[in-house]
């Protein structure tokens, strides 16, 4: 979407947003021009725009040199105006211009918003997003005609909204690309295409971009990733693990990002129910966010040294599969009983910690993963769990999902969970018996292996991908995590 904002008249305007604020018993247009001022304050006196926030109507006009569509959206009160309703607010009244089929929209720009520049940047272009990317002919083209390619910003205080407005413009264009990312199907997506988009990414971006191949993996003797990949045949679906690097200081050491790179997840042998198998494609939702927050680096100027690193694999069923039972090797050394074929994430990740502690030494890491369905039932799809060791992360970043409406909620490791996570017959076992505290015990596991690091790890499973989608969403991936990291470490 291209963006222009600058004073201009309403003439040759077709379609017009207007945000409307209210103020006691007043409304905060005085700025508008006095014949849009007229037609708002008649649509307030009918009753057809409420003060309720997210009340919108749909005027339209037969007047001269006035836009033949005019979309007011109440933002509610101007004392209790937040990050959230500005988001929904543009939103809502962005999908409602988008049913117009008209290329370009304007919108008007109040005083009052100036200090949401960002917020306004990011819902314009995520609540613009073409998910039916895979249509075609006609119902493509139809698609196609919803997508606003220009949106002009009506306003006199373009120098005060420009740098935060196209801030937010290039995170929501980063969130778009990952909710691609998550949507591709596993037809299409394999741990060879991954891997290359990540290249091509680097370079465009002006990152780093390494890509251990199979036989990389075997040199090191990352037992854990292999083991999870052993079902997969095919040269392209070799497992990978990718390590994105931004450096911008000498002598700093690093934060990691990692994420959960499962391409399809069938469970393997313990082989998930239909109902829960067709969203599978979404179980690498954390490596796509780990390469929308990486994308970030440069454009947001992150001052601190910054490592992305996710391995890509399927877990499938197969003569070859790894099974219930199993002993297998880490890549740290550690032995791993094989309980549950279906908790493979965590085992593709503490390959993937290991690396990141042994080649970078990191100073904290961050992980993002779609671990547990447990996590799902503890907080349902607007929280994503909160679990560590690096308690001054985990409160920020508690904050900043207020912030980005990325919402994170803390779930306790307790000592016990770490001791029912070890096995009888070797170091540690990938699962537990019984239904409490899963989400925990996953993270327990992966506790094992990042020795005296700071760390952070975000189970997004119940967040990364949604049938009931948010009003600047769309359904299926979400992006979850872009927002909230980038803003993590813009504001370190």
């Amino acid at each position: 979407m291209q963006i222009k904002s600058g004073e201009s008249s309403l003439s040759g305007v077709e379609v017009l947003i207007c945000p409307i604020l209210f103020s006691g018993k007043k409304l905060s247009i005085s700025k508008y021009p006095k014949s849009l001022q007229n037609l708002i304050n008649v649509a307030v006196k009918e009753k057809n725009l409420h003060e309720k926030e997210g009340s919108i109507f749909d005027m339209q006009v037969s007047l001269p040199r006035m836009p033949k569509s005019i979309i007011l959206i109440s933002l509610g009160k101007l004392e209790k105006l937040s990050n959230l309703r500005v988001r929904s607010g543009m939103a809502v009244s962005l999908k409602t211009a988008r049913s117009k089929q008209k290329k370009e929209v304007a919108l008007m720009y109040p005083q009052e918003l100036i200090p949401y520049a960002r917020v306004i940047g990011e819902a314009l272009v995520m609540s613009n997003h073409l998910i039916a990317r895979y249509k075609s002919g006609k119902s493509l083209d139809a698609e196609k005609k919803k997508i606003i390619t220009k949106l002009i910003v009506i306003t006199s205080h373009k120098s005060d909204i420009d740098a935060d407005l196209r801030r937010g413009i290039t995170v929501g264009e980063a969130v778009n690309a990952t909710r691609d990312l998550i949507n591709d199907p596993p037809n299409l997506q394999n741990p060879q295409t991954l891997s290359q988009y990540a290249k091509e990414m680097a370079k465009k971006e002006g990152l780093k971009c390494t890509v251990l191949e199979k036989k990389d993996l075997e040199k090191l003797n990352a037992g854990a990733i292999l083991a999870v990949n052993r079902a997969s045949s095919r040269p392209q679906d070799d497992a990978r693990l990718v390590v994105l690097e931004y450096l911008p200081n000498k002598n700093e050491k690093p934060i990691a990002i990692i994420g959960k790179g499962i391409i399809f997840d069938t469970g393997g042998y313990d082989l998930k129910p239909s109902k829960h198998m067709a969203d599978m494609h979404s179980d690498m939702s954390g490596a796509a966010a780990v390469m929308g927050v990486m994308s970030l680096a440069k454009k947001l100027n992150f001052k601190h040294n910054l490592v992305g690193l996710f391995p890509l694999t399927a877990n499938l069923v197969g003569p070859t599969a790894y099974k219930s039972s199993e002993i297998i090797t880490s890549y740290s050394g550690k032995t791993i009983e094989i309980t549950n074929t279906d908790a493979e994430g965590r085992v593709v990740l503490c390959d993937t910690i290991t690396y990141a502690i042994k080649h970078y030494k990191p100073k904290q890491m961050i992980d993002l993963a779609t671990l547990t369905g447990a996590c799902c039932v503890a907080l349902g799809d607007r929280y994503a769990g909160l679990m560590g060791t690096d308690w001054k992360t985990m409160k920020r970043l508690k904050v900043l999902g207020r912030e980005t409406d990325e919402l994170v909620w803390p779930l306790p490791i307790h000592p016990d969970y770490q001791e029912k996570m070890k096995s009888k017959i070797a170091d540690i076992k990938n699962t537990e018996d019984g239904y409490f505290a899963g989400a925990q015990k996953g993270a327990a596991f992966l506790k094992f292996f990042v020795e005296k690091t700071p760390w952070v790890h975000i189970d997004i499973a119940g967040t990364a991908y949604t049938s009931d989608p948010k009003k600047y969403e769309s359904p299926r991936g979400t992006g979850f995590g872009v927002r909230l990291l980038a803003r993590y470490l813009e504001t370190l």
